[in-house]
C-alpha cells in the first residue's frame, strides 16, 4: 500500500491531465490502425474509412443507440477491438496503473501522463481523417461499454 501512495502522491493531476497504461515500456504510442500497417498513412488513413463503412453496416442491427458521428463510431469501434486512430487515455490514474501492471506481459511497465489544453472545437465528420493535430476527445455515453466523463 505504501508503494501505491508514493505512485499517487507523485501525481499532480488536474482536469486537463489524462493517463495511459502501457504493460511493456518499450511500446510507443501509436494508434492500433498503424501499429502494424506497413503502408504510408494516407494508406493507414484509407483503409480505416473503409473499416469505417463496414462497420457501420455490420453494426447497425445489434446496437441501442446508433452513433451521431464518426468520432462517436470510432469510439464504439475501439471498444469493440477494431483498429483505429484512437489512443484511450483515462482521467483515473489507478485505471492507467491497472493496465500497466498487466501480470501476463513480463516486462517494466509505465504510466504515461498527458496535459492538454481545455479548447473545446467541434468534431464533426467534416475533415476527421484529415485533422492534422491530436486532441482528447470525451464520448458521450453510447453503449455500456463507454461511458463518457469531463
Amino acid at each position: 500500500m505504501e508503494i501505491l501512495s508514493q505512485y499517487l502522491n507523485k501525481l499532480h493531476p488536474g482536469k486537463n491531465t489524462i493517463f495511459r497504461g502501457h504493460a511493456d515500456s518499450s511500446w510507443k504510442l501509436i494508434p492500433s490502425v498503424g501499429r502494424s500497417f506497413s503502408g504510408t498513412w494516407k494508406e493507414v488513413l484509407k483503409w480505416e474509412e473503409e473499416s469505417l463503412r463496414e462497420f457501420k453496416k455490420h453494426s447497425i442491427p445489434h446496437l441501442k443507440q446508433q452513433p451521431n458521428s464518426d468520432i462517436e463510431w470510432l469510439c464504439l469501434m475501439q471498444h469493440h477491438g477494431c483498429a483505429t486512430r484512437l489512443i484511450d487515455f483515462t482521467s483515473n490514474p489507478l485505471i492507467a496503473l491497472f493496465f500497466a501492471t498487466d501480470p501476463a506481459i513480463d516486462n517494466d511497465g509505465e504510466v504515461i501522463i498527458a496535459k492538454f489544453e481545455t479548447k473545446y472545437e467541434t468534431v464533426d465528420n467534416k475533415g476527421l481523417f484529415e485533422k492534422p493535430n491530436s486532441f482528447a476527445y470525451y464520448p458521450p455515453h453510447i453503449t455500456e461499454r463507454i461511458v463518457g466523463f469531463k
